[in-house]
């Protein structure tokens, strides 16, 4: 028996409203993008004309399109191609998931391997599309949400996708905001940052705290500096909800004026509260000024995408009509169901601090007048028509069904210090203040529009919504191993921490699993033939015969190295082959990459933050004998160093001290071109290139290492054969970071830098 028979009216219903409420909710946050204080919008901050382009919504009209291309079938190595054909969009994970995929690697590797943003939130802003494709089935929701997150994420980023996937999914089921978080923290490991931030804003909502203590609160649990962390978001994506009571304007407005990534989170939050209210319950005031039509980015070409929201919907639901399970069941009609007196009534409104106990309270945590002032204004009259949740005798929000009273993931271990209403609070509203004719007013459908029909019959429980028997295992899926196919042979290669890059001289371990999926015995040997010139070395006993039952496996360890005196490549194959006795060998390729090979000096006095300025030797001595003063009152040369990522790590030659340090580089280029050099810093750099100073900035801000742009950049040509790259680190303080990226001109990270040998600098 299927554990959810669901209106098929009002699957399509749900459906256009997550569209119509990502988009609005899109355009509202864009105008809170990146702010750290607390707003007050009640609205949009512009009436637009229509609705703001947005790469999260593309990213998910161009997953619609591999899903009605391949259905069920659609896996992370379809994903992965999309993308290498479709999408341009250069920015933070992105950028990292299609340089890797450009570079040889497979998800999830793609997502995992040096990507400075593998924990954001962006793929659980693109996640909504796997909840509505999969309704009222949050497992499933969830393991496609993974195969599409592991293109650009990994670890957290991975599972907040995850989480807000099944969140989407359980939408259609149930209503709750509380209910709908516990779904979401069923589907992420109990430890993770994600799941302390979730029960950081759930547990100020069942205390009914002010809404800038659960703010503060979810952040600290974040533990996180980037503001488009997957925590960070998703923290305060369950705040939005909760405070916001699950009803649309109220919802997206709370998750704006919040602030950091806005745009991904009111996106998140709007398609969920967009699902659960269902298009024909939107109020026009959200709808009217977006208009039907969808407004795609320049990002993602080649794709034929939906022109309307009603066509996305119904393109999405098409293909969650194929896609659903055993467990759900669409209907044409469900009977009504029976209503007790007492459920007709509105549901209490959680009682909050009147206001002078809130400004006790913030005076108390150090909060500063002015936001005392905003917290009063958001919290000022109760809406009618909240959304109903449990609650328990005192009108506070109660636990969902299974959690204890205290929530068991509060960050600072103190569930009730300087946060407990007192006995005589007023009945004050968790979200933002209603006002006449703007859209936090709107109540339900908008006049003379049925809400509707009520999409379970009976109701489903929430230990269906929660269980992750199938998700458990994913959150212990390594991040670093590849796939591939040897004749009748499954092979897994565990390239370890280090990944599939490889630098000169450096030794490179990885495991090799190898599983014999024919239904014969296989006797013979398993080896690995390297480049030529290249190293392999392998256990005594391992080169010796071995036997593979039918559906058996076994490991093999290989280390790797390459002399300096032999070929390195941008891509390089180590070739496993599988020799039976009495047949012919079975081989398939593993990529081993190039690493970033630079020249090195230094470190060179900087005393008074004069470095930045000071000119020194080693830009006028670049030969490799050249000798220089350096900050211990010794000499010393260019030393070779390789990196096998943009990030180049001068932090240990620095030793937390002020010091100046040069690196130079030559690219060797099969053809002139036209590109852009990127720096990134969280003090000082000087680059050259080919002889001409092309940056120079001295700014101690955030290390924020986007690949191919960036507040430090400079549009460069490139010649045909050598160029030469000379960078100037200056550190004034302990903790430097500097990461050097070439890309083309729209952003992409050259994939090939011909910098994988050290090279003379060119005249």
């Amino acid at each position: 028996m299927p554990a959810l028979n669901l209106s098929r009216t009002s699957y399509r219903d749900r459906t256009l409203g997550g569209w119509i409420g990502m988009a609005a909710g899109a355009t509202l946050g864009a105008a809170r993008e990146g702010a750290t204080d607390v707003g007050l919008l009640r609205s949009y901050h512009v009436r637009p004309d229509q609705a703001v382009a947005s790469s999260h919504i593309d990213l998910q009209a161009l997953s619609l399109h591999v899903l009605r291309a391949h259905g069920a079938s659609v896996d992370s190595e379809m994903l992965g191609a999309a993308w290498l054909r479709h999408l341009r969009y250069p920015w933070d994970s992105y950028g990292y998931g299609l340089h890797a995929m450009r570079r040889g690697m497979r998800p999830p590797m793609s997502g995992a391997y040096g990507n400075w943003f593998a924990e954001s939130g962006w793929a659980a802003a693109r996640s909504a599309i796997w909840g509505m494709v999969a309704p009222g089935d949050p497992q499933q929701a969830a393991q496609r949400a993974y195969r599409d997150a592991v293109l650009d994420h990994a670890g957290e980023g991975v599972w907040a996708a995850m989480a807000w996937a099944a969140i989407v999914s359980a939408a259609y089921a149930v209503d709750a905001p509380l209910d709908l978080l516990d779904v979401g923290l069923a589907m992420v490991p109990r430890g993770a940052r994600i799941a302390r931030t979730l029960g950081a804003a759930m547990s100020a909502g069942r205390r009914g705290a002010p809404l800038l203590d659960a703010r503060r609160r979810v952040l600290e649990a974040a533990s996180a500096n980037d503001p488009t962390d997957a925590a960070i978001t998703l923290g305060l994506s369950a705040a939005g909800l909760l405070y916001g009571g699950g009803a649309f304007g109220p919802s997206v407005c709370t998750t704006a004026n919040l602030g950091h990534d806005a745009p991904a989170a009111c996106a998140m939050v709007g398609a969920l509260c967009g699902v659960l209210a269902g298009a024909s319950g939107l109020p026009g005031e959200w709808k009217g000024p977006i208009g039907d039509s969808v407004v795609p980015g320049w990002g993602v070409d080649g794709v034929t995408g939906p022109s309307s929201y009603a066509q996305a919907s119904e393109w999405t639901a098409d293909v969650g009509e194929r896609l659903l399970g055993a467990q759900v069941t669409l209907v044409d009609e469900l009977p009504a169901p029976a209503v007790a007196a007492s459920a007709a009534q509105p549901s209490p409104v959680a009682p909050v601090p009147d206001a002078p106990a809130r400004a006790a309270m913030a005076a108390a945590d150090d909060v500063d007048a002015e936001l005392v002032a905003r917290l009063r204004a958001l919290e000022l009259e109760a809406r009618e028509g909240q959304p109903s949740a449990e609650r328990r005798p005192d009108g506070a929000l109660a636990p969902a069904a299974g959690q204890p009273d205290v929530e068991a993931v509060e960050p600072d271990g103190d569930a009730t210090e300087g946060t407990a209403a007192p006995a005589d609070a007023g009945d004050v509203p968790l979200h933002p203040t209603p006002s006449e004719g703007l859209p936090c007013s709107a109540v339900g459908a908008p006049e003379g529009v049925e809400p509707p029909a009520a999409p379970v019959e009976p109701p489903v429980g929430l230990a269906y919504l929660c269980a992750n028997d199938a998700i458990r295992p994913l959150w212990l899926a390594p991040p670093r191993v590849a796939s591939f196919r040897a004749g009748q042979f499954e092979v897994e290669v565990d390239y370890g921490d280090g990944g599939p890059v490889i630098v000169p001289e450096e030794a490179t371990s990885l495991t090799v699993r190898v599983r014999n999926t024919g239904d014969r015995a296989f006797v013979g040997l398993v080896q690995m033939a390297p480049p030529a010139g290249w190293q392999i070395a392998v256990p005594g006993a391992q080169g010796q015969r071995q036997t593979l039952a039918p559906g058996g496996s076994a490991r093999f360890g290989f280390v790797v190295r390459c002399p300096e005196g032999a070929e390195m490549r941008h891509t390089n194959a180590l070739t496993l082959v599988v020799s039976p006795e009495s047949e012919a060998p079975s081989t398939c390729e593993l990529p081993m990459l190039a690493g970033h090979c630079w020249w090195v000096a230094g470190p060179l006095t900087n005393v008074g933050e004069k470095g930045f300025d000071k000119h020194y030797e080693p830009e006028d001595h670049l030969e490799a004998d050249a000798r220089f003063l350096t900050r211990s009152g010794g000499l010393a040369g260019w030393e070779k160093r390789a990196y096998k990522t943009e990030d180049l790590d001068l932090e240990p030659m620095l030793a937390g001290l002020p010091g100046v340090v040069y690196a130079r580089t030559t690219l060797v280029m099969p053809s002139a071109m036209d590109a852009r050099v990127v720096a990134h810093t969280n003090d000082a750099v000087r680059v050259w290139v080919n002889r001409r100073l092309v940056i120079a900035r001295h700014s101690h801000e955030p290390y924020r290492p986007t690949l191919g742009y960036g507040p430090v950049q400079a549009d460069i040509a490139l010649r045909q054969g050598p160029n030469d790259i000379l960078v100037k680190a200056v550190a004034d303080r302990a903790g430097y970071r500097l990461s050097i990226c070439v890309a083309d001109r729209e952003g992409r990270a050259l994939a090939d830098r011909g910098d994988a040998r050290w090279l003379p600098p060119c005249a």
